[in-house]
């Protein structure tokens, strides 16, 4: 009962960003759809022959990669700066500072919704079993626990460093060609041992086996993805309350 209650801010808050991208724009959702859909016909255009040739259902492959790492690339980085865009209401009401966050979060979760229709509709093109398409939503959450946790670090930790805004921004087009989403890596990959520390690499994975391929994954996966998800909210949790006590004086 306590929770819908909390949350309620976040959802109102989310819901005024979201229809304030779509009003007055003469594609609306259409924007939603075209960003993946034309990362995706770019790349498969270009690897398909190549890197992809060697990989089962290579659309399906990398169109998952790139929704998932796109989901997160947005949270995080409209998360760096929330807090010092809404300095004026920080300073002036009082109610939950994480909120901000929060509705980042459940704006690019509505956005992510036309994504997931997009994969479902590749699945289908390619004659994939979608049955196990049905476990996407219940990974998803697992997934969002994670990107929440980040995105709380990096809003808490920019109002102190503000440069981290950039310094993430060009993390994230590194991180992005270092995690496998439109190529494949196996054990002797020079890049194996990167993405053995890469939680991105493990949650992709995760989604892959399940949702492309139908199978059960490794425990490995299973258990790295799990435990990113709660280590890095309770981290990301405990860091925000900390740093968040001298956030109206600093902003």
């Amino acid at each position: 009962m306590g929770l819908p209650k909390k949350l309620e801010p976040s959802f109102i808050l989310a819901k005024a960003n979201f229809k304030s991208r779509v009003e007055g724009s003469y594609l609306g959702v259409l924007w939603y759809l075209l960003n993946p859909l034309i990362m995706f016909f770019f790349l498969y255009s270009i690897f398909s022959t190549r890197l992809g040739n060697s990989i089962e259902n290579y659309a399906a492959y990398l169109l998952i990669g790139i929704v998932l790492f796109n989901f997160f690339q947005a949270v995080t980085m409209e998360s760096c700066r929330c807090l010092i865009l809404n300095a004026n209401i920080i300073k002036s009401l009082k109610f939950r500072r994480s909120c901000f966050i929060e509705a980042i979060v459940i704006k690019n979760v509505y956005s992510h919704i036309f994504e997931i229709i997009l994969v479902f509709i590749i699945l289908v093109i390619f004659k994939q079993n979608t049955v196990a398409f049905l476990f996407y939503p219940v990974l998803f959450i697992l997934f969002i626990f994670f990107v929440y946790g980040v995105s709380l670090f990096l809003s808490a930790v920019t109002v102190y460093i503000v440069d981290l805004e950039n310094i993430w921004s060009f993390a994230t087009k590194i991180l992005f060609f270092v995690t496998p989403i439109f190529y494949s890596i196996g054990p002797q990959n020079k890049l194996a041992w990167v993405n053995s520390l890469n939680p991105l690499y493990y949650f992709i994975e995760l989604f892959r086996q399940v949702v492309v391929y139908g199978k059960l994954p490794a425990l490995s996966i299973i258990l790295f993805c799990l435990c990113s998800s709660i280590i890095f909210l309770i981290v990301g949790l405990i860091l925000f309350k900390k740093l968040n006590r001298r956030l109206p004086e600093l902003i």
